[in-house]
């Protein structure tokens, strides 16, 4: 895993592997329901900007193009709480 190397989530890596099992459960859980919401937002923008038909398309663009890179950090640090927890042996291996 390049995040115990220095890589560009290092940061998270180093605050994931301190947690307890339960707490690392509990943020695999937690960027899952994130990455969801946000995905949810994209499919129904309306329901969470109120004045959605009002923005130009260039601020739609915009919101849309931070809700998908937010699904891309939050899938990224699931993935790296999985893996830490796939080497505690507190969860499957996929």
């Amino acid at each position: 895993m390049e995040e115990k190397d220095g890589g560009k989530n290092r940061g998270e890596y180093k605050n994931l592997v301190s947690q307890t099992d339960a707490q690392l459960l509990r943020s695999i859980r937690s960027y899952a329901r994130n990455a969801e919401e946000h995905a949810d937002k994209l499919r129904a923008p309306h329901e969470y900007v109120g004045d959605w038909a009002a923005l130009d398309g260039r601020h739609k663009k915009g919101i849309k193009g931070y809700w998908l890179k937010e699904i891309a950090q939050y899938a990224e640090k699931q993935a790296i709480a999985e893996a830490i927890a796939r080497e505690r042996g507190i969860v499957d291996e996929q």
